[in-house]
């Protein structure tokens, strides 16, 4: 690890023009990474509390099927209403006649 001569804070590796420096983040003092400190490895850490789960809900076959059936008794319901629409329009308009 090093220190920052200025700041006395621990000194990051930041990638720059495809070279690794080792920046403080404070004061902005940066010097090159050498190949004998190469082992640098930045490493985040993050707490268990901050973790996000996503709960995943899956739909029953039966339940599907059930649905389905659903939105065909209603759809045929709806095509019965608009028939029986049409043919009083029609009725009408022969009365009319």
């Amino acid at each position: 690890m090093d220190f920052c001569p200025k700041c006395e804070i621990l000194l990051k590796p930041v990638k720059r023009d495809g070279k690794t420096y080792l920046t403080c983040k404070r004061c902005g003092f940066s010097k090159l990474l050498n190949a004998q400190s190469a082992r640098y490895s930045t490493t985040r850490i993050i707490e268990k509390s901050k973790h996000r789960t996503i709960g995943v809900v899956e739909e029953k076959e039966e339940l599907k099927e059930k649905a389905r059936e659903e939105v065909k008794e209603v759809s045929q319901e709806r095509v019965r209403e608009l028939m029986d629409l049409l043919n009083q329009e029609q009725e009408h308009a022969e009365a009319e006649e």
